[in-house]
């Protein structure tokens, strides 16, 4: 491995670092305690006093550093470099506060832009970022500095390049599915078969970034078709609790602390939670088979809990996951939590704790793939000869309410003959009709109108409303001419008015509607 920094340190400072071969930056023998140092200045006089004397084959003899001459450095530093070295102004190039436990830390300023003003020139992905040392624990040295050097042996770079061939590999893999659905789309058991390799491959794929950590560890990514995140705790773990794991549309709360207790031998354990973007496309909402006939409607992405590289995978309580609603939610639907069994989607073992229009809260017994599936009621089927009968019937009624308007209007025989409520009858039910049959013509472009379906609902049902309050006032007028009360017949051009019968006629059908809407608002504007 060689460093390709000819500036690492200034060119004033090393300038031919870059010939350095490090397979081990210092071993035990040269620095095991340089945590420990106090640089102040970097060495002391008495370790440099003549360094511009020294013949850098072995750049400093045995007495001083045992092994240094391991490495191969003919001119580490020459007598132009360090001739004064100890006056250098190096407070803390590595101080106990840099390096001692130097991968619990994020420090952007680790080392200052004066130490190593161009170090993130290096050709190694992860040796020193931009930042310095930002994500230092993710190099891939198995012993950059050995336990001897710096307290680091508990370092496993590996997985960092595992997690970058993981999801560049599940990238390739979830990326044709839309080819499988395309040519696949006719056959169910195509599609189920392809979704379960892609779960499995998937899960197993993940499962290689865990590994063994005495306290814990995070990894998440994030790709077109699929987030995830992974959970690992050891035996040394302080949590009580592990954090909430989320994705866009989903998360899950697990008790991973009290699943490691139950593991003995290791006390560790790890979860791995995926959401899949594009899964609902192989493992279809039909796939979830009930006795009655209704429309499935996959309500969330798919996703998937397992627990890697875990002995003993019994859940201590149950876990909750809380799905996140892609598709508008229907409140006369009805929302299940359900898993992949192979070759179905079933209940067992999950429930609906929670929902909202936006969010629904599962609680499942186990760990495996899980999905948010609504059920509605499927439509009833139209039928031709019934829809034109009812067409034709409409029109006939409207044609005839508007003779029979026409004719009470224009022609009265005898001038004591009141046909207020025989016009108001054939106008309210010649409206009512019209309307009906317009809603029914252009039904497509008013349902999806929430405003204007239940403003057409409250209009017919004040019409035929007032059709029949009409109708009974016709009853009362013909009780009182047949019967020829006198006293009544004497006052019923003040009390029985046209003025007075058109109030009663309309204001009792409102107020029923008003009080309708009052008591069951959401009654009007549904599909029903």
């Amino acid at each position: 491995m060689m460093l390709d920094c000819t500036s690492l340190y200034s060119q004033s400072l090393f300038h031919n670092i870059y010939e350095f071969n490090i397979y081990s930056l210092f071993t035990a023998g040269h620095f095991h305690n340089i945590y420990q140092f106090n640089f102040y200045s970097f060495f002391t006089a008495g370790h440099f006093h003549n360094i511009y004397q020294f013949n850098f084959y072995s750049l400093f003899t045995a007495s001083h550093f045992h092994n240094i001459y391991e490495f191969n450095i003919y001119s580490l530093f020459t007598a132009g470099h360090f001739h004064n070295i100890y006056q250098f102004n190096f407070y803390s190039l590595f101080t106990a506060g840099h390096f001692h436990i130097i991968y619990t830390f994020y420090s952007y300023s680790s080392s200052t832009a004066s130490h190593f003003y161009k170090i993130y020139q290096s050709r190694y992905y992860g040796l020193f970022t931009a930042d310095l040392f930002h994500n230092i624990y993710h190099f891939y040295y198995y012993s950059l500095f050995t336990a001897g050097h710096f307290h680091i042996y508990t370092f496993n770079i590996y997985s960092h390049l595992l997690l970058q061939d993981v999801t560049k590999i599940l990238d390739v893999v979830l990326n044709a599915t839309e080819e499988v659905v395309t040519s696949s789309s006719a056959d169910p058991k195509k599609l189920v078969s392809h979704g379960n390799r892609l779960l499995k491959a998937s899960e197993k794929l993940v499962s290689m970034v865990v590994k063994q950590t005495n306290t814990s560890e995070y990894v998440n990514f994030t790709l077109d078709t699929v987030e995830g995140q992974v959970f690992m705790v050891g035996p040394q773990v302080t949590l009580d609790k592990i954090p909430r794991l989320d994705t866009t549309n989903s998360s899950v709360d697990i008790d991973l602390i009290g699943i490691a207790k139950n593991n003995n031998e290791t006390r560790s354990a790890a979860v791995a939670f995926m959401s899949y973007n594009t899964m609902e496309n192989l493992l279809k909402p039909d796939f979830f088979n009930t006795s009655n006939d209704t429309i499935k409607t996959m309500m969330s992405t798919v996703i998937s809990a397992t627990l890697p590289k875990t002995t003993n995978t019994k859940l201590t309580k149950p876990v909750n996951f809380t799905l996140k609603h892609i598709r508008e939610f229907d409140p006369s639907g009805s929302l299940v939590c359900v898993y992949w069994n192979i070759s179905e989607w079933i209940v067992d073992g999950c429930s609906v704790l929670k929902t909202n229009s936006s969010y629904t809260v599962c609680s499942c017994d186990h760990l495996s793939t899980f999905a948010l599936i609504m059920q509605t009621s499927r439509p009833p089927k139209s039928d031709s000869l019934m829809d034109l009968l009812n067409l034709v019937c409409v029109i006939v009624g409207l044609v005839f309410f508007s003779l029979a308007l026409l004719t009470f209007a224009l022609c009265q025989w005898s001038p004591g003959v009141n046909n207020v409520a025989r016009i108001n009858i054939c106008i309210s039910l010649l409206l009512a009709h019209l309307l009906f049959l317009l809603t029914q013509r252009f039904l497509s472009l008013i349902q999806p109108l929430q405003v204007l379906c239940a403003v057409i609902s409250g209009l017919l049902h004040f019409l035929f409303l007032s059709g029949f309050v009409w109708m009974f006032i016709e009853a009362v007028l013909l009780f009182i001419c047949v019967k020829n009360l006198s006293q009544i017949s004497s006052k019923k051009r003040e009390v029985l008015s046209s003025g007075f019968l058109c109030v009663i006629g309309y204001l009792v059908a409102l107020i029923v509607v008003c009080v309708s809407v009052g008591l069951v608002p959401e009654g009007y504007g549904s599909e029903q």
